[in-house]
Order: structure tokens, then sequence, then C-alpha cells
């Protein structure tokens, strides 16, 4: 969706103009996150990262475009199936998807290469970044089983394969948010010690409010005993698991078991069958590309 269509929307509602452009996909299920989309999208980020003293944490689309099924489906496996250590640390970033090209329009510094995760810094002016980088490894001989019939020795390669790639991104994600001196400049705080108290408990809470208090809930966690902690940390996982219902900006949710793509928002397509196979935990993914998939 474009500015203007998302100002016609404001207008209707009476809403502000400044809303980020990931509430205009409420309007328009339909529209493709394209480079302008995601360009708007990742400035909105950033915006919002600087106003709360959060880190802004990128998850890097491949220029190749066929390269990003693959990459799409890896961090969809992590988002989706990562331990609660791994959402807990991505409740104190702010997420977006981007290319490195977009990237560089807003932080011209973060260098040439393209790898799985960039950190921007929104504390400092120029922004400091950092990159991480992980490469799975190349598939095993059970592919070989598939293509001998022995498929319950090819789903166990796959599904191992997926669990090592949700384990070691997790690890590469965890190692990009362990220094978290932004927290100490945060503006506002937002009754941690009430939040904390709720989750020790197991109370239900609302999951924005926990994800606006991350940060603080995090340093409350590590000064608690290893029970309270352990609820702490599993009730910002379980928010950030929450926000993951919704579309991470820059991207969209989509599904696939090898038999055709459904974008999550837009009209289902009947799509025939065919001989793709995807393993269980990447059958949610991150879809990168401009158009629906079947346009």
């Amino acid at each position: 969706m474009k500015r203007r269509s998302l100002l016609q929307a404001g207008a209707v509602l009476g809403a502000s103009a400044l809303w980020p452009v990931w509430i205009a996909r409420a309007f328009d299920p339909q529209a493709a996150c394209g480079p302008e989309e995601r360009l708007d999208e990742l400035f909105d980020a950033y915006r919002s990262a600087r106003r709360y003293a959060r880190p802004l944490l990128v998850l890097v689309i491949p220029e190749a475009e066929e390269r990003r099924y693959e990459r799409g489906a890896l961090f969809g496996a992590v988002l989706n199936h990562g331990d609660d250590e791994t959402l807990a640390a991505l409740s104190r970033a702010t997420l977006v998807c981007a290319t490195m090209t977009e990237l560089r329009r807003l932080v011209p510094n973060v260098g040439e290469a393209e790898p799985l995760l960039a950190r921007v810094d929104t504390a400092r002016r120029p922004a400091r970044t950092q990159s991480f980088d992980y490469q799975p490894g190349p598939a095993q001989d059970f592919w070989q089983a598939r293509s001998e019939g022995r498929y319950e020795q090819f789903d166990r390669g796959e599904s191992t394969r997926v669990d090592n790639d949700i384990r070691a991104v997790g690890a590469l994600i965890r190692s990009s948010l362990a220094d978290d001196t932004q927290a100490e400049t945060a503006p506002l705080r937002f009754e941690a010690h009430g939040l904390a108290r709720a989750l020790q408990s197991g109370e239900k809470v609302e999951y924005r409010a926990v994800l606006r208090a991350a940060a603080d809930l995090t340093q409350l966690a590590a000064i608690g005993g290893p029970a309270d902690r352990m609820m702490v940390i599993h009730g910002l996982a379980e928010a950030m698991r929450e926000s993951l219902r919704e579309p991470v900006p820059g991207s969209r949710w989509a599904h696939s078991g090898g038999c055709g793509t459904r974008v999550e928002g837009a009209p289902l397509v009947a799509i025939g069958c065919g001989m793709g196979h995807v393993p269980e935990k990447s059958r949610r993914f991150l879809y990168f590309f401009a158009k629906l998939p079947y346009e």
C-alpha cells in the first residue's frame, strides 16, 4: 500500500497520518510488500526503536530473489519454534526485514556484506551497526534416503537439520542482542516491578505492556532467583510469540506444505499439489517477494 492509501484510510478513521505503514495492511490485506513499502517500514521501525531506546534488529533479505524463500523459511523456523531465551532476547529489540541496499538508505556505513542479521544501535548518531552471519550446512545424505524410498529416515534427517538451524540462529540472535546498553537510556518506565510480579505468579498480562517493558523486565530477571527468572523469561517469550502473529515489518507471513504458497491475509487460491516437501517447522515462513505467489 502506498502512502496516499494509508493517509486516506487514516482520514476515514480520524487517525493520525503518522501511524506506522504496517498498519495499512489492516485496510488492504492484499497489499504486496515491495521495495517502496519495505523502505517506509524500515524508517518507521527505526523511529520506533529510537523513541523507545531499543536496538533495531534487521532480518536481512537476500538481494537475489532465488535465495529469498530459503532465507524466509530459516527465519520462520526460528521465530515460530525458537526457545524462550531466544524469543525473550528478541522482545528487547525492534524487528524489521530489509535488503542491505534498503538498509544503506538508513545507515550508509553498514558495509557491503550481506549477513543474516544486522543490529543498528539507534541511540548513536551516526548509528553504530554490527553484522552477524550464519551459513546453513550442506544437505546431508538423508536426501539419498528419500530417493530410495526411506521416508522416515529422510523426515528425521530434515527435522534434525531444521532443529540445528534453529539452535544456531537462536544463539546468533542472543549474541547480537547481548549488549543491551541502550536500555540504560530508556526514557520511560512501565511499572516493570508489577509486571514482573504478575509474570512470576503466572498471571496473564497484555503482551504489548510486556514488550514495552522488556528491557526493564530482563534486568529484573537477572537479579532474581532461578525460578523467578525462568517465569519472567517465559513471559517475555510468550509476549513476543503473541506479537509475531502479525507480520514482521518488511515482510508477510506465508505457509507452504509443498503444494503451493498461501500468504496470510490474502485471498486463498487453490493451487494444484506438486511434489514439493517442506519440513514441518519451516511451513510458516517470512514472504519477501513484492508480488503474491499467484500474481
